[in-house]
């Protein structure tokens, strides 16, 4: 199984980012932090990951706006 490559690092970013969130959640549930800690740390998680979803979109369907402004780190044909 290959763990590091173009398509595993996107969904192993994706699964620790659900995955803080969902130990966030559980820790905020059982009282072990308070409201605005929980809240701080899901605003950051949104934030990161609409970034990452934003500048990483999937290879097969980049899109026009990624491929107007990105597009020199795919002329090798990678």
């Amino acid at each position: 199984m290959k763990i590091i490559g173009k398509h595993h690092i996107r969904a192993n970013f994706y699964h620790i980012v659900s995955l803080t969130f969902v130990t966030t959640t559980a820790f905020w549930f059982f009282g072990a932090i308070d409201d605005r800690t929980t809240y701080t740390i899901t605003s950051l998680l949104f934030v990161i990951d609409y970034l990452a979803e934003m500048f990483d979109p999937h290879p097969e369907n980049s899109g026009i706006w990624y491929k107007r402004f990105f597009h020199r780190a795919f002329e090798n044909g990678e």
